[in-house]
């Protein structure tokens, strides 16, 4: 489970609190919350926006979210199409690191993925929505030229920061891969 939480605000619907609160483990697992369908609805749409339906998932299957058997089954589908996203991400994952392995570039793994192996037991329990990568400004060149090389593609439209600013956008294998050389852009 994640040890920074995202917090609940205005546009949270009922339940999502209880989700957020199970994520940063501050609920006892006595806690339930039993929605009625159209407050499910509404809570299984926000976590598809939020990337947190695995959450979702997990609680309504342990009992700690109660929700009627119908949006149980959208649960389920939602939650087939996020592991299905990050089988496709880890797929990428997985030939991003043998490519960098194998050209030799220096690499750390950032945000979504780097979060998802360092902070949560589970990693499904982290969607993630690609793969971050920071290289040094010298090697994000070589970087860019070894993923073009190995079949990547400029994401279409190409992003305003495709001179080397900040980041690079590709399609590896069907995920976007930002390839970033500084962690934010420059300042005025």
């Amino acid at each position: 489970m994640s040890r920074h939480a995202p917090q609940a605000d205005d546009a949270t619907p009922r339940g999502g609190d209880h989700l957020l609160r199970r994520m940063a483990r501050q609920i006892s697992v006595d806690d339930v919350v039993a929605l009625e369908a159209d407050r499910a609805r509404t809570l299984l749409s926000w976590c598809v926006a939020k990337r947190v339906v695995p959450l979702m998932f997990d609680a309504a299957r342990t009992g700690d979210l109660v929700v009627p058997s119908d949006v149980f089954g959208l649960v389920e589908e939602a939650m087939t199409a996020s592991t299905r996203d990050q089988l496709r991400i880890d797929h990428a994952l997985n030939a991003t690191a043998s490519l960098l392995n194998e050209v030799k570039l220096d690499h750390r793994l950032l945000k979504g993925c780097a979060t998802a192996r360092l902070d949560y037991d589970d990693t499904w329990l982290r969607h993630v929505g690609d793969i971050d990568l920071l290289f040094t400004p010298s090697d994000l060149p070589a970087a860019v030229a070894a993923f073009l090389d190995a079949g990547a593609t400029y994401e279409l439209p190409p992003r305003r920061w495709l001179d080397l600013e900040h980041a690079v956008t590709l399609d590896w294998h069907g995920v976007e891969v930002d390839l970033h050389c500084r962690l934010l852009p420059r300042g005025p």
